[in-house]
């Protein structure tokens, strides 16, 4: 059975076998610290039940996915005490985090931000002041001041969409708002400083330039009619358009980024060289209009907008003839003739049109349950390609209503996607395995051990290598590179903090010993060594066990394996440099590991990162 028949059976299992678990009780019988401190301790006094378990991780699956940390406190407290409404209550909590707002940037990044100089015809449509950084004498502050104007064009769009997102306005606004968000530099660039104040910091590189490339403010243009992200430079820019193209181009991706429609998808023939001897082919051919009489009325409202981001106030003085391509309009209304701001008018439809939301759901989906969109079987399918797709469409179409019955809130559709049975692996729609990209594994690994650092090859978790749904050769030595480097120097950093501030092994003490001088066994040595494996296995696994779970003691065993094997095979009482560490109960520097207690705990953590419950989501 090969992986597709094995799927096939597990879904099927799921429909005939469903777990009771899946939906645990709304309130959680256990009590729990109220403390409000952050840290993701589970208070391992307390005895978890298996309802508990599952909220639990479902807790850490949400934090990891929108935050890239371990659970807070007071999160964790949330869901002991309140169970299923405990949980919802922190949802709510994780999208109020910068950490949030940068990963909703994260996910709208790829269609909605470019890199590279801006071009300079975009900050002239706007009557700013080229290249004004070029005032400095100082090369280096030319370049700071250059750097941060170019990024603050180029993640217009995504700020937008930020600030949108923290504000709790309709997300519709990404479309319709009449205003820019820039930083000073930016806003310096276009000549609107005049309409926001900064605040100074005291710690700038420059002097003359007090100001942080990460605050950003709402302006508005006295000279160019806004329409959200359709008019930033990142839009335009990203989706250039030529004589030839007449925006087309920027009308494809209008309506597959927001219309949730891929005009290439369009049932029809290939247009073969009969189709186009007649004038104006996409506005008389057959062949061409049953997708031209859907792009183009989309293309003509960017008609003031050439090349890649140069305005015409008259779109009767642009470079190129506009007379062979339909008049501006959308789903067969034609705009007045009168309108001076065909973006503006387009954009507010395109808005409250349902493949808007649809389209939203469908930019999340993946990203928030780690399931692709399907698309629609092809005739040959069998019965259960069919079933799936229908059944995930409903979802989608229930979602997208809901989500404009909200006044289009982006922070409940994200809600909602985390409580759905596709994020929680319920049901007929079973479980997902997705590997972790680059830039979500870096943040893991900092929030989880205490490390992102590889000793001069950082490099190693560049998107440009590190990349796919499954790992290949060179990614699998990443990983395990990745596990034997990082598991020393972070427990190495764990063990030299107090114990109420450890992370990993908030149980382990220098001074404890596997055997009494008797012979017996020192219980409470051997109690602490469980502890610290169910709180890694919490950190690292998002797992939530008691220390009597056989995972626990599985590990358990195994690191008393590594233990016999290290003072039975290992010569050098010494541990490695990464891991030596300053005692903080002793204040002694500890460099010996006669008993090999502390390798040990290195070896754990090694397999245990270099598993696919740390590796995969």
């Amino acid at each position: 059975c090969d992986i597709e028949c094995s799927t096939n059976i597990t879904a099927w299992l799921q429909t005939l076998h469903a777990n009771p678990n899946e939906n645990p009780s709304d309130n959680s019988n256990n009590n729990s610290d109220n403390s409000s401190n952050d840290g993701g301790d589970l208070n391992t006094d307390d005895a978890i039940n298996e309802n508990e378990a599952i909220l639990l991780s479902r807790l850490y699956k949400a934090s990891m996915n929108l935050n890239s940390i371990v659970p807070k406190q007071n999160w964790i407290n949330l869901v002991k005490d309140n169970g299923k409404n405990g949980l919802a209550s922190a949802m709510d909590k994780m999208m109020t985090e910068e950490s949030f707002y940068q990963r909703v940037k994260e996910i709208y990044a790829p269609t909605l931000q470019k890199a590279g100089q801006p071009i300079d015809a975009y900050v002239r449509t706007f009557e700013g002041e080229i290249k004004w950084y070029n005032n400095f004498d100082d090369k280096g502050q030319i370049r700071f001041a250059r750097d941060a104007s170019w990024a603050s064009l180029n993640d217009s769009a995504i700020e937008l969409v930020r600030y949108v997102v923290e504000n709790n306005k309709p997300f519709t606004e990404i479309l319709t708002a009449d205003y820019f968000i820039l930083n000073y530099y930016g806003a310096r660039w276009l000549n609107m400083l005049d309409q926001a104040t900064f605040t100074e910091i005291d710690d700038s590189e420059y002097s003359d330039l007090p100001y942080s490339t990460k605050e950003y403010k709402k302006f508005r243009s006295p000279v160019v009619p806004i329409a959200g992200v359709l008019t930033t430079s990142a839009f335009l820019e990203k989706y250039p358009t030529s004589g030839g193209n007449v925006n087309r181009h920027r009308s494809y991706h209008v309506y597959k980024m927001f219309l949730d429609t891929d005009i290439l998808e369009i049932s029809g023939s290939r247009v073969v060289a009969d189709d186009i001897v007649v004038e104006h082919p996409t506005m008389t051919s057959s062949a061409c209009t049953g997708c031209h009489v859907v792009m183009d009325p989309i293309s003509s409202t960017f008609r003031h907008w050439q090349r890649g981001a140069e305005r015409y106030d008259t779109y009767t003085e642009a470079r190129w003839d506009q007379s062979s391509i339909l008049e501006p309009g959308f789903n067969g209304e034609l705009m007045p003739e009168d309108e001076q701001a065909p973006l503006q008018w387009l954009a507010p439809k395109i808005a409250n049109d349902t493949r808007f939301a649809v389209a939203t759901v469908k930019t999340l989906f993946e990203e928030i349950t780690g399931h692709k969109v399907l698309l629609a079987p092809a005739g040959n399918a069998e019965v259960l390609d069919y079933q799936r797709y229908e059944y995930q469409q409903q979802v989608i179409a229930n979602l997208a209503d809901d989500f404009i019955a909200s006044n289009h809130n982006f922070k409940s559709l994200v809600k909602a996607l985390l409580q759905s049975e596709y994020f929680n692996g319920e049901n007929y729609v079973g479980g997902t395995a997705r590997l972790l990209p680059a830039d979500r594994f870096e943040r893991k690994l900092l929030a989880t051990t205490n490390d992102n650092a590889f000793s001069g090859s950082k490099n190693l978790l560049s998107s440009n290598i590190y990349q796919g749904e499954q790992p290949n050769g060179i990614m699998t030595l990443i990983q395990q590179y990745t596990a034997s480097y990082i598991a020393c120097e972070s427990i190495q950093k764990d063990l030299k903090k107090q114990y109420s501030d450890r992370l990993l092994l908030p149980h382990y003490r220098t001074s404890d010993v596997l055997m009494n001088e008797d012979g017996s066994v020192n219980s409470q040595t051997h109690n602490n060594i469980k502890e610290n494996i169910k709180t890694l296995m919490w950190v690292l696994w998002g797992r939530s066990v008691n220390i009597t779970d056989p995972e626990v003691i599985d590990l358990y065993e195994t690191y008393l394996g590594f233990v016999e094997s290290g003072v039975s095979d290992w010569t050098n009482p010494r541990a490695d440099v990464p891991c030596r560490y300053t005692d903080p109960e002793s204040g002694k520097y500890i460099a010996y590991d006669q008993e090999y207690k502390l390798r040990a705990w290195v070896a754990v953590l090694n397999l245990m990162i270099d598993d696919y419950r740390y590796l995969y989501e």
